[in-house]
């Protein structure tokens, strides 16, 4: 079936089955990977890069209030995160667009929180988007639906509208992108539903999360502009591999690159098959609920994970047939830590032996 098609059906029970145990002898293989899946799974290895108002306040999620002029890189050099990217062997990179803040990374029309209205007037999306095309990158988008700044976002109808007018200006300014990472979802699901199974979630997401979030018009949105764009939409860390669909992969925040393996099931019966990508932070501290690694650059937080782990990681991705992301944070300076650069150099010539 196609990815289109599957975008309005509903499913019971995620990959796996409820309990996550492996299917019943017997069960039909997973359909082949489509050409635009096994191109991105093929890429292997990317970085993901955060940046925004969350790094002038010291917090890993921005609240929507903070003002945009408070963003201004005295060294803005996205060229610098792009070779450390390409250094540690990153193939692609995965660049903010809007974080939880709503405040939007490039000239929006469709709110007045954006680069527009910082001093600089700078599209740090579009300047990152250069660089990583000149260091030979692919790119891919994050993009948070859930918006802590518009008000228009309880009006579940006129908020997808946003959405819609958003993602289009993205994916028609920027050129080709392999991969849509939608975050922030859990913003219009039942308070309680953390505490159900998992096939309990897919299910809530399916006959309340996603009818609100305009989901299935959000997909085709996207597939429409950019039809090998693999789309993901975070499952968080409480329930990494978790089909929320529509989406062409599975996403696996700091879940372990073995956290429920592709394999026959719900997914399946629906013609799909689900690679998986999982996220790591470099970093191994952070704040609060953030402890074990943050996404957001902190003055305080030089932390680095080891780098025999790193590469275990990557290797563990390789034979798995999951693409990995390794987080880097540039600072209110609008550079990398040095020592992180020399990180991912190091990296890049371990991996290579």
């Amino acid at each position: 079936m196609k990815n289109e098609d599957a975008s309005s059906l509903r499913v019971a029970q995620p990959p796996g089955g409820a309990d996550g145990a492996e299917p019943a002898s017997g069960q039909p293989e997973q359909p082949a990977l489509t050409a635009a899946q096994q191109r991105w799974v093929d890429l292997g290895f990317g970085a993901f890069i955060h940046y925004g108002l969350a790094t002038y306040h010291d917090v890993e999620w921005s609240d929507g209030t903070y003002d945009a002029a408070d963003l201004v890189p005295e060294h803005f050099d996205p060229d610098q995160w792009c070779a450390a990217a390409k250094a540690a062997g990153a193939r692609f990179v995965v660049l903010i667009t809007k974080h939880h803040d709503g405040f939007c990374m490039w000239p929006t029309q469709t709110t007045d929180y954006s680069v527009l209205a910082t001093p600089s007037r700078r599209d740090v999306l579009g300047e990152t988007v250069r660089a990583a095309r000149a260091a030979g990158l692919e790119i891919g988008l994050y993009y948070s639906l859930w918006d802590l700044h518009d008000q228009r976002f309880e009006d579940d109808a006129a908020y997808t509208d946003v959405m819609v007018a958003q993602l289009t200006e993205v994916l028609t300014a920027y050129g080709p992108v392999v991969e849509v990472w939608f975050d922030g979802m859990w913003a219009k699901m039942p308070p309680t539903w953390k505490s159900r199974w998992p096939a309990d979630v897919e299910r809530i997401w399916q006959s309340v999360g996603a009818p609100r979030w305009g989901m299935d018009r959000v997909y085709q949105t996207v597939k429409s502009l950019q039809p090998d764009a693999v789309v993901l939409n975070n499952s968080t860390t409480v329930y990494p591999g978790l089909a929320l669909l529509p989406v062409d992969a599975r996403t696996a925040e700091k879940g372990g690159v073995d956290a429920r393996p592709a394999r026959p099931g719900s997914a399946a019966t629906l013609g799909l098959h689900l690679p998986m990508q999982t996220e790591y932070t470099l970093s191994t501290q952070g704040p609060g609920e953030f402890g074990d690694g943050s996404w957001f650059w902190h003055e305080w937080d030089e932390s680095v994970r080891p780098l025999d782990e790193v590469l275990s990681l990557k290797r563990s991705a390789r034979e798995a047939g999951h693409v990995l992301l390794m987080n880097l944070s540039p600072g209110p300076d609008g550079r990398l830590r040095e020592e992180h650069v020399r990180y991912c150099e190091q990296l890049g010539a371990a991996d290579a032996h």
